[in-house]
């Protein structure tokens, strides 16, 4: 299911994240929720927003304060929810 970055935020901004791996200029954090499914959320996306971002091996943080363009929940293989605003 499509949803908005807005609400994404107002879901799950206070959920805390692990940076997870690196990857063509993008920072991705994950978690697992209560339920078993997977929070994964991404931030940067090209050079000139990412150059400057310093992330330590298992950092955490909470949603909100990750900025992510794009972020979803998994659950058994199948999206829960997720959005896309780059």
């Amino acid at each position: 299911m499509e949803i908005s970055h807005q609400e994404f935020i107002e879901r799950y901004g206070d959920v805390e994240v692990e940076f997870s791996h690196y990857y063509k200029f993008s920072f991705t954090f994950k978690t697992e929720l209560d339920d078993g499914a997977v929070l994964s959320v991404s931030t940067g996306g090209d050079a000139d927003e990412i150059y400057r971002e310093e992330i330590a091996n298992n950092e955490k943080r909470l949603v909100r304060d990750v900025c992510p363009y794009e972020g979803s929940v998994r659950k058994d293989g199948s999206d829960v929810c997720r959005f896309y605003d780059f």
